[in-house]
C-alpha cells in the first residue's frame, strides 16, 4: 500500500507540473549521472535510472508520459 501512495504522490506532482494555461506539456525525466566503461571507452547515460522498472519514481514518470499521450491524442478517439 505504501508504494501505491508514493506512486500516486509522484504522479500528482508530475501532472501538476505538466499542466499549464497553454495546455499539457510532456513530463521531463530527471537526469541522473551514470557512467559505464565498455571496451575501454566511457559512456554516460543520464536516463539509465529509467531501467529500474520496480522503482516507484520510474512508474510515476511512465504514468505521466502515458497521461500526456492520452491528453494529446484524445481528439483522435472515435
Amino acid at each position: 500500500m505504501h508504494e501505491r501512495q508514493v506512486l500516486s504522490g509522484l504522479l500528482l506532482a508530475f501532472a501538476t507540473s505538466c499542466a499549464t494555461v497553454d495546455g499539457p506539456h510532456p513530463p521531463l525525466a530527471k537526469r541522473v549521472e551514470h557512467r559505464e566503461l565498455w571496451h575501454g571507452k566511457e559512456f554516460t547515460d543520464p536516463y539509465f535510472w529509467l531501467r529500474e522498472k520496480e522503482n516507484p519514481e520510474v512508474r510515476a514518470y511512465l504514468a505521466a508520459e502515458n497521461a500526456y499521450t492520452e491528453a494529446m491524442t484524445a481528439e483522435l478517439a472515435p
